[in-house]
């Protein structure tokens, strides 16, 4: 399998190219391939130099989420000990994206490490959260480093945790009755002698996060959140978000 793709991939890559041009289409990685052609055309010096004209800076967010592509072209563009351009990237490993667009992480690895080995490039973390309570960030905390030092916990690699975040707004709070609300809760489905299967699985939880919202949302339950100086709120239906793995599994 891996041979008949090898011999046939550049076949159809020739062909859906031709397919597309002739029909006069252009999808997004066309675009990115274009732009990168064009830097490293002949005419490439004057294409540099308008857009350096147009643009000193340039701040790309989320970038564990770049491809190769995108990064060679801020390369070409903004990166040189000659120019007096910036670059900013501003990443985090944990939050990628895999396979988002051709993304990945290991660019933003690269990147990072040649503009501080070669460009002399400042790295610096983001050390404080402003908008978790003091709570919520330290179970976070405790769970991704498992209790221990930085760097020793729930991640390894690229992931590492080496720079725990601190509560930037301590006035956050979120209370039950009075007192500081639980900030995580760990739930366990039990089905007795009964083997617990994929599907059995989606549908407990679906059940127990229906459960959880409709508890949450009870003014009876006396949850209530807020910041100093701000008189405290109930929880909205508009204040909660479910992450789920793949759409289908949001819809089911």
């Amino acid at each position: 399998t891996a041979l008949l793709i090898f011999k046939l991939l550049p076949r159809v890559q020739k062909r859906l190219k031709a397919r597309k041009q002739s029909l006069g289409l252009i999808d997004y990685d066309d675009m990115l391939l274009g732009v990168l052609e064009a830097l490293k055309g002949e005419n490439a010096p004057v294409l540099l130099n308008v857009l350096r004209h147009r643009w000193k800076y340039a701040l790309v967010d989320e970038f564990q989420d770049t491809d190769p592509v995108q990064w060679d072209i801020f390369k070409r563009i903004f990166v040189s000990d000659k120019l007096d351009h910036h670059l900013y990237i501003i990443g985090d490993p944990k939050q990628a994206i895999y396979g988002f667009r051709g993304a990945d992480v290991h660019t933003y690895q690269v990147a990072k490490e040649e503009l501080i080995d070669k460009h002399r490039a400042a790295l610096m973390p983001l050390r404080k959260n402003y908008r978790s309570t003091k709570e919520m960030i330290a179970a976070v905390n405790f769970i991704l480093t498992a209790g221990g030092e930085k760097g020793e916990g729930f991640f390894s690699g690229l992931n590492r945790y080496d720079e725990p975040v601190q509560c930037g707004d301590r006035s956050l709070f979120a209370t039950e009755k009075g007192e500081a609300a639980v900030p995580v809760h760990l739930i366990r489905l039990y089905s007795g002698e009964v083997k617990l299967k994929s599907a059995l699985v989606r549908r407990g939880l679906a059940n127990f996060i229906a459960a959880e919202i409709k508890f949450l949302t009870n003014s009876r339950t006396g949850l209530l959140t807020g910041k100093g100086g701000e008189p405290p709120q109930p929880i909205k239906l508009s204040d909660i978000y479910i992450l789920t793995r793949s759409g289908q599994e949001g819809r089911k």
